[in-house]
């Protein structure tokens, strides 16, 4: 393959890193003014003669449309054949490079008639958004390109292959040689006799790195027309106690403003009573006693059975016996297959269980800031980033789970790949955000979405709203506040990113940088 050597990258990889690189300032324009740029320099390169390219719809034209203007300033004899008129084309980026190129008389431009006199043709029809069955005009025009005698070339994938599916389909561009974009698609791996180029467009290492609207885009469920009550996810708040009642309630708050359908508190009554005052939505299971306690769970076994996701820790305090019902709520999570997210003095008492030789389950999530990441490495994490992203990554392997490092730069590590998220302000370092955080991520994790996924789409969407509340409020702010922005946020992240701009990380957070290249190289 071309320029770099790289793994196979999804379509919904892509369209998180586009969106990634358009809120840090590189937008789909410039990425297709530099896709096209690079496929004209590939034909540049093998071929000569007069060069026909043949558009559909969508980004994939817009390609199409660069790649002619720039064959053409390069000397040679160019057509645009379209089958979609392109001022109807919805890829507001390829509207405008088409109103570019049509500009530009030395470049021919009329509707595909189904023949192809030209030298090489360019396949500029169907890209990575295409599934299914191949329809009109498409079909009829991808069999036309195979029965001419040309150079073929395509952009990004042939027209016709389903991106993600490795599995060839009957009807495809027969090519000669594919121009990828950032990472050859999956769809690629089964072609045979075909050169394959790997085009660096310019996205940002940036958007690879750091978590953004891309992420919430590519991983938030969005809700169906038929669903029904509880099929947008089920979450169980396990914690309070006599002493602290408002973070689980905070909880189940960030549960709800996730998405979650049904929300349920197991807790003790002084935390029932003031949830079913303060949210009447809660469905609350009262255990007797001031603190989770192994005898209280025969109250709560039939709604734990019934959760996509049971949140557990904020505000349970410590003791042995609640230690001993976190081990015994988490071990039964495990045995049905129910995922878990623990956090604040649940993270304190898996750590006192793991003193005494107990191995938790893996695949959990852990939501530690820097005092409870203590607990569980047994040291304080480093405040170099690099060494920071090092240590979070170690923990995460030893657990076999996904741990969620709070900070100034959050730091989101599973056994085999991490990401940082900086969407946060320091406005949001108040009593509260934590508890939040966990049941948004709860939500996330209930609606189907992997652990890994979950914790960075949540922790990103959280610092979005916490930015935006910041923005119209200052920064005396509450927990409350930023959870009611959560539902602008993941409704249209794009917009709410736009509104808050990126935050450059100061200088003294992101060190001698060396935590880039331990990032990418995983």
């Amino acid at each position: 393959m071309g320029e770099n050597r790289v793994s196979a990258i999804t379509s919904r990889d892509m369209m998180r890193l586009e969106h990634n690189s358009a809120w840090i300032g590189v937008d789909s324009f410039l990425l297709m003014e530099n896709a096209g740029r690079r496929v004209a320099e590939e034909i540049g390169r093998r071929y000569s003669g007069s060069i026909a390219v043949i558009t559909g719809s969508g980004g994939k034209a817009g390609d199409g449309y660069v790649a002619a203007r720039h064959l053409s300033s390069m000397g040679f004899k160019v057509g645009v054949h379209y089958l979609v008129e392109p001022t109807l084309n919805e890829n507001t980026a390829a509207r405008s490079h088409w109103e570019i190129t049509r500009r530009q008389t030395t470049i021919g431009v009329s509707r595909f008639q189904g023949q192809v006199k030209a030298d090489v043709v360019v396949d500029a029809l169907l890209g990575t958004g295409f599934k299914g069955r191949l329809r009109e005009p498409y079909r009829w025009a991808i069999q036309t390109i195979n029965s001419s005698s040309a150079k073929k070339v395509c952009i990004d994938i042939p027209s016709g292959l389903e991106a993600d599916s490795t599995i060839l389909g009957g009807e495809y561009v027969k090519c000669d040689l594919v121009v990828t974009m950032h990472g050859p698609k999956p769809c690629l791996q089964g072609l045979k006799d075909v050169e394959i180029v790997v085009a660096n467009i310019g996205i940002p290492r940036e958007a690879a790195v750091f978590a953004g609207p891309g992420d919430i885009e590519a991983n938030y469920p969005r809700r169906q027309p038929l669903m029904k009550k509880g099929e947008g996810g089920r979450v169980v708040v396990v914690g309070g106690s006599t002493k602290y009642t408002g973070a689980p309630i905070l909880t189940a708050l960030g549960a709800f403003r996730g998405g979650s359908d049904l929300v349920h508190l197991v807790a003790p009554k002084p935390v029932v009573e003031a949830a079913r005052n303060q949210v009447p939505e809660l469905i609350c299971h009262e255990y007797g006693g001031d603190n989770l306690n192994p005898g209280s769970l025969e109250a709560v076994k039939d709604v734990l059975g019934r959760a996509n996701c049971v949140a557990i820790g904020p505000g349970l305090g410590f003791d042995e016996e609640t230690a001993e019902g976190v081990r015994i709520i988490i071990e039964s999570c495990s045995e049905f297959g129910i995922p878990t997210v623990v956090d604040a003095d649940g993270i304190r008492c898996v750590a006192h269980l793991m003193s005494k030789g107990w191995l938790p389950p893996r695949g959990i999530i852990f939501t530690p800031h820097a005092g409870e990441f203590e607990y569980l490495a047994g040291f304080k994490p480093s405040v170099d980033l690099t060494r920071r992203v090092r240590e979070t990554s170690e923990l995460a392997r030893r657990l076999g789970s996904t741990v969620l490092l709070k900070g100034p730069c959050d730091i989101v590590a599973s056994p085999s790949k991490v990401r940082l998220s900086a969407t946060g302000t320091p406005a949001m370092a108040v009593a509260g955000t934590g508890d939040v955080l966990t049941g948004l991520t709860a939500a996330i994790r209930a609606k189907g979405v992997d652990d890994f996924d979950a914790a960075l789409t949540g922790v990103c969407a959280l610092g979005l709203a916490g930015s935006l509340a910041s923005s119209v409020m200052g920064e005396q702010l509450i927990a409350r506040d930023i959870v009611e922005y959560l539902p602008k946020v993941l409704a249209d992240p794009q917009t709410s990113a736009a509104k808050v701009g990126v935050r450059r990380l100061p200088d003294e957070v992101l060190g001698d940088m060396g935590w880039l290249n331990l990032i990418t190289g995983l």
